[in-house]
């Protein structure tokens, strides 16, 4: 499977919005599935993969439940050798509400939202962010929730592809952007 940025590989528990494109995180390919990483750089010869599931997953993973949701589901862990893992990306997909910068890291089931965080609490508060239902945090710091879709402008995408080290590869104009997400 070829995603929207020409990525391939199956999907395991990846944000993806409507249109199947990748969403904010760390991702790699392990046994031909993309999953997301907690990190892009090894540690100790490793990465840790991450994928969400209603039931907890067996060897090589360990899991956690994440409480406050119903039904329950668990976020499950792998560390696994990361020569074993290719096409590790960072997607970074920034927009913007009342010209405030911003994160988008999932879309609502019902596909009318983003979840987002804001880069600059203060100015998020200062522009009135902590008003909208779905938004929460401290003008000192993290100012983060969901936002109705109608309301952000310009997502953009960008891809930032990594070696087998964790070390970014190609120069800064080999990077690119996929444009507005719509």
């Amino acid at each position: 499977m070829t995603d929207d940025c020409g990525l391939s590989g199956s999907l395991a528990s990846v944000s993806l919005d409507a249109e199947g494109r990748l969403l904010t995180g760390y991702y790699g390919i392990w046994q031909d599935r993309r999953y997301p990483l907690s990190n892009p750089e090894p540690f100790r010869g490793e990465l840790v993969l991450v994928h969400d599931t209603d039931e907890p997953l067996e060897h090589p993973w360990s899991a956690r439940e994440v409480r406050g949701r119903a039904p329950a589901w668990y976020r499950n862990f792998a560390a696994v050798p990361a020569e074993n893992v290719h096409g590790v990306v960072s997607i970074t997909v920034r927009a913007a509400w009342n010209d405030c910068d911003l994160l988008i890291h999932d879309e609502s089931p019902d596909r009318t939202r983003w979840d987002v965080e804001f880069f600059d609490g203060e100015r998020a508060a200062a522009s009135g962010a902590l008003a909208n239902d779905g938004i929460s945090g401290d003008p000192r710091g993290r100012i983060a929730g969901w936002l109705p879709k109608s309301d952000v402008s310009g997502p953009i995408s960008t891809v930032v592809d990594y070696d087998a080290t964790g070390r970014i590869s190609g120069s800064a104009q080999q990077r690119w952007e996929y444009g507005p997400l719509g």
